[in-house]
This record gives structure tokens, C-alpha cells and sequence, in this order.
């Protein structure tokens, strides 16, 4: 058996003058699972690791189980709620990704992303995170309409790292949210 788990689309956390990426109240992470028989029941053992925060951030750990039914129809419009605000891979008509380069300012170098929403009311929003699970740098918003963004690199020598790597770019508006691939441009 296999199990993926399905991140739904984040928000900004402002806290303080600093901003966060995460979840603001309750959040349900699915998991998408291939069972060997899916008809049959199936224990899962999950080890987990992740911040609870308010006005500071805790870590936590631990392992949960469950033994999950067979295959149950039951369960499927909430399933299915929770699916809907997983990111989908970009379509035709979705919000999109139109540039990306890599800005110089001072000693440091900046990403700039320019990006399309299919909404005009200014909440499309941009996230970064790394597919292989590295850091990833934050983007901060260049303009109300939400179509550009910005996210500092660092200096030369933390731009290595990153220098040509494929980052996921999650887009999130009032109409929905996609994900697509964006590569780093070579410096």
C-alpha cells in the first residue's frame, strides 16, 4: 500500500508585522491511499511532524493509526469537500504563471513572478514550496491586483541552491486554486 498527503491551498498569516504561510482554523489534510485490496480493511500508521501556532509556534510529533473500512460510499461527499480545496495541476482557462526572472537589488537577488488569475477583485495570491521538500523562499505581493510577486533569494551564495531548480508555484484566488511547475531561471 501507498499514501500521499494532499496539502489543501494555504493562506497568508499576518502575526506581528511578519507574515506566515498556513492554515487560519481547522484544516484536513487527505490522504490518498492504494490499497492492495481496497475492499478490504487496512491499518494505517502514520508518523507525523508539524507547528501549531498562535503567538508562538510549537512543535509537535507523534504517530497516529487507524484501521480504515474497506471501500465506503458513505464517506464520499465529505471526501469530497476536502478534495476540492487540494490544488489541481493547471488548466486552460486557470490562473497562470506569465513570467519569471531573477532581479538584482543590492547585495541580493529577487524573484519576480508575474501571474494571471481569472478574477479581478485583487485575491490572487502566489506560493512557493519545493516538490523534493527543501526551503523555499516566501513571495510577497508587488501590487493590490495580485499579479506580481516578489521573493528574495538571498545573497550569491544562498542563490546556488536554488540557481535553475523547479519550484511548485500554488495560485490561489477567489475562484478556486491551481498549482503548475516553474523553473528558476539559470544566473
Amino acid at each position: 500500500a501507498r499514501a500521499e498527503i494532499l496539502y489543501p491551498a494555504p493562506a497568508r498569516l499576518p502575526e506581528g508585522g511578519m507574515e506566515s504561510i498556513g492554515y487560519s482554523s481547522d484544516v484536513v489534510f487527505p490522504l490518498e491511499i492504494s490499497a492492495e485490496n481496497p475492499d478490504q480493511p487496512m491499518r494505517l500508521v502514520i508518523d507525523v511532524e508539524f507547528g501549531v501556532c498562535k503567538d508562538i509556534c510549537m512543535p509537535v510529533s507523534g504517530t497516529l493509526s487507524v484501521t480504515l473500512p474497506g471501500a465506503n460510499e458513505e464517506h464520499g461527499p465529505l471526501i469530497a469537500a476536502h478534495l476540492a480545496r487540494v490544488p489541481l495541476a493547471a488548466k486552460p482557462g486557470d490562473a497562470a504563471i506569465k513570467d519569471v526572472r531573477v532581479v538584482r537589488k543590492k547585495d541580493r537577488r529577487m524573484l519576480v513572478i508575474a501571474a494571471s488569475f481569472p478574477t479581478v477583485d485583487g485575491s490572487g495570491d502566489l506560493f512557493l514550496d519545493d516538490p523534493e521538500g527543501g526551503p523555499a523562499p516566501l513571495t510577497r505581493r508587488l501590487d493590490q491586483t495580485g499579479g506580481r510577486f516578489e521573493a528574495d533569494l538571498g545573497p550569491p551564495g544562498d542563490w546556488a541552491r536554488l540557481n535553475g531548480k523547479k519550484l511548485r508555484a500554488t495560485l490561489v484566488s477567489s475562484q478556486g486554486q491551481c498549482w503548475t511547475l516553474i523553473t528558476l531561471p539559470a544566473q
